[in-house]
């Protein structure tokens, strides 16, 4: 048989205290072991204290964690400081760095840059449903499988693809870190020589520039239209930089 409530636990807040204070308690211990489980990677501990579901907040996440480092984990907020600095230098410098470090010339660079993002840093995320189940693979979060289906940054460097450098270098890498410029434009140079490395070695360089191109972008008639506006940019760079005779006519 079931009993009324009695009137005491009606009457008595300090019963709807404690369970409130054990649910408060309860919470903030899983949060805790969700941070400290992903401690090294961050993304699970980002998602689960903001609760953030659709991809587009991405870049919000970004923009309240700079207004808010107090809600970031003190081992991280160097990291992240770094990360969302706009203080890293000038592109060129970085793009300069990353083109000695891979040995991609730096017009390359720079062409890919402007095709991808206009140079603009803060680009929106750009989802892209083809590396769904790419990302599910790779993924444990809902929002975090999203970013991984999105291209970021200046180099909009897919999100699946940090994944496959830590895997190629032993790193330790996320997709967050593709908002600290040189990470982004040197993860994306890494990409094109990929691109380059499918190349037979008998093909002339301009064809082996062209493919890498349109590999970088992906497949089909809009790779290929890619490649041929990002070959003709890359034309037009290196004709500027030439230096011609004077026509004293």
């Amino acid at each position: 048989m079931r009993h009324p409530p009695s009137a005491e636990s009606e009457t008595n807040p300090e019963s709807g205290k404690s369970k409130l204070a054990l649910l408060i308690f309860s919470t903030l211990l899983f949060i805790s072991f969700i941070a400290w489980a992903d401690r090294n990677g961050r993304v699970t501990y980002f998602l689960t204290v903001n609760g953030i579901g659709p991809w587009k907040k991405g870049q919000a996440l970004i923009e309240t964690y700079k207004k808010n480092l107090s809600a970031i984990p003190p081992e991280d907020r160097d990291t992240f400081l770094a990360m969302v600095s706009s203080d890293t230098g000038a592109l060129s410098g970085i793009i300069s760095k990353t083109s000695r470090r891979t040995g991609i010339p730096a017009p390359i660079i720079e062409v890919i840059a402007e095709k991808e993002s206009g140079y603009e840093r803060n680009v929106t995320p750009r989802f892209e449903a083809v590396w769904q189940k790419r990302a599910r693979a790779l993924g444990r979060e809902e929002l975090e499988i999203q970013m991984l289906s999105s291209s970021h940054g200046i180099m909009q460097v897919a999100g699946w693809w940090v994944h496959e450098f830590n895997r190629l270098e032993r790193t330790n890498n996320s997709w967050l870190d593709l908002y600290y410029r040189p990470y982004n434009v040197e993860l994306g140079a890494k990409i094109y020589k990929n691109c380059l490395s499918r190349q037979p070695a008998n093909l002339k360089t301009s064809i082996k520039v062209w493919n890498a191109f349109r590999c970088y972008n992906g497949s089909g008639s809009e790779a290929r239209k890619y490649a041929d506006n990002a070959y003709r940019l890359l034309a037009d760079k290196l004709v500027a930089e030439l230096t011609l005779p004077e026509n004293r006519g």
